[in-house]
């Protein structure tokens, strides 16, 4: 973890190495505030508890797949589930578990409960054609969009489209008397407000610097998401107006806040930094995880022919990859000379693979050279 402030012009240029050496997450912190970085082609889905486990046993089973896991949004619990929280130290079953907000992956809603009058963030595959990965990500107010890849409502917000949220409404100079303290603007002042009161902030925001926060944040210019985590009964900690300005004042247009206090966690490749409370942990059902994809491209080695194979997936890291190609077709291409399989090298020193065989994704782009011998 490197100590790394949230501020300055040259602060999201100056996380780059460490992302690099992080296999593309880089590990931050400000104070008692640690922070993910990562670049914003990251993909994001949700995680949902099922079994009768800990959420932390949950989050190890999917754990090679994330660069970073996180706790969800807020959640209560039935009659039976709090009994049998407050009885023992075994999990509570996810059904005793309501997530206060929705949870989407795959374009259908997989647990929790409308929350329209809080706000989400929001994962699809960038459109065709768009040259800013940021764009697959949406913040937003109300319940998130049902299309949506991996998405989750009933959060908080810091930040939305440019603006700040706080305990008020604020507005810039020349704005006309008679502007409201607190609540919706009216169109006659929206164009003056530089702050937006919330009533989910203001709550938030009471319960002091030492509490556990943690906040997705998103800056499309330096196309970067961060990942801000602080972890309970921190000895100094910020407050959520503190985390807000500073994530403003680095140009951060979108932040939302997830279920803090003792719930608070962060998992980065596969570490644990922030483990949440014993409780938490038996009846929590939801999270987020960031991770990357990679592709498997076939270089025909000094020959360019619709016969070399492509492959238009998207890997996981730990994902089986089938090697493709057709020998016959292959051979045809050279004159004089056979088809001898790939290699991640282009003159034959590094792995072999014949056409038929699998192997693991790894945690970068492969490409796969044409090998030839001559008849």
């Amino acid at each position: 973890m490197i100590s790394k402030p949230i501020q300055g012009t040259q602060f999201w240029n100056e996380l780059n190495p460490e992302i690099t050496n992080g296999g593309g997450v880089g590990h931050f912190n400000d104070g008692d505030l640690q922070y993910a970085a990562m670049n914003a082609s990251v993909k994001m889905r949700t995680i949902v508890r099922t079994r009768e486990e800990l959420f932390e046993d949950t989050i190890d089973r999917e754990n090679g797949r994330f660069k970073v896991a996180i706790n969800g949004n807020w959640y209560g619990l039935d009659l039976a589930g709090k009994m049998d929280a407050l009885s023992g130290h075994d999990p509570v079953e996810a059904t005793h578990t309501s997530p206060e907000g929705q949870v989407i992956s795959n374009g259908r809603i997989v647990t929790g409960t409308p929350e329209p009058d809080k706000f989400y963030v929001a994962y699809s595959d960038i459109v065709e054609g768009a040259s800013n990965p940021a764009d697959s990500y949406r913040f937003g107010f109300g319940n998130p969009p049902g299309t949506s890849l991996a998405a989750m409502g009933g959060l908080g917000p810091v930040i939305i489209g440019k603006l700040k949220y706080g305990t008020r409404n604020l507005y810039r100079s020349g704005c006309p008397s008679g502007a409201p303290a607190t609540g919706q603007p009216g169109s006659a002042y929206a164009g003056y407000l530089i702050q937006r009161s919330n009533f989910t902030y203001t709550s938030f925001l009471g319960l002091g610097q030492t509490t556990g926060k943690i906040a997705v944040a998103l800056c499309r210019s330096a196309q970067k998401i961060l990942v801000l985590v602080q972890p309970n009964g921190s000895s100094n900690g910020i407050t959520l107006d503190t985390l807000r300005d500073k994530l403003a004042g680095v140009g951060v247009d979108d932040a939302v806040f997830l279920d803090g206090s003792d719930s608070v966690m962060l998992v980065i490749n596969g570490t644990w930094h922030i483990r949440p409370g014993e409780n938490k942990s038996e009846t929590n059902t939801t999270g987020l995880g960031f991770f990357h994809t990679y592709t498997v491209t076939y270089n025909g080695n000094g020959i360019s022919s619709r016969a070399v194979p492509t492959d238009g997936n998207n890997y996981e890291q730990g994902d089986l990859v089938t090697v493709r190609g057709n020998a016959e077709a292959l051979s045809r291409l050279m004159s004089g000379s056979t088809f001898a399989g790939w290699n991640t090298v282009a003159n034959g020193s590094g792995k072999r693979y014949t056409i038929g065989d699998t192997f693991t994704m790894g945690a970068s782009n492969l490409t796969l050279f044409a090998q030839w011998k001559s008849d």
